[in-house]
């Protein structure tokens, strides 16, 4: 998920250098991508801050839910925590 968000963050900086830079040559006047891309990027951005926030937060309730199972949050990645879990699940299911 973070990876995405990185992603999607140079994608949408880098609309923004086009969108500058085709804004100062006039022969780009007439052509539609402006036209259509300048709304596509303002919404692309508010889309982008929402996501950068709720990522930061389920990297803080993640740290603190780890944090409470006495794990270190630095030293454990969200696939080894919770597939302690699932591995738990899948012997209890067989067992029961």
């Amino acid at each position: 998920m973070k990876v995405d968000a990185i992603q999607f963050t140079k994608g949408s900086a880098l609309l923004k250098r086009e969108l500058e830079a085709r804004e100062k040559d006039p022969a780009n006047s007439e052509d539609l991508f402006d036209h259509v891309m300048k709304p596509f990027s303002l919404k692309a951005d508010a889309v982008q801050k929402e996501m950068q926030s709720r990522l930061e937060k389920v990297e803080k309730d993640f740290q603190d839910l780890v944090v409470i199972f006495s794990e270190d949050p630095k030293g454990v990645t969200p696939e080894e925590f919770f597939g302690v879990f699932a591995h738990f699940l899948e012997n209890w299911h067989v067992r029961f």
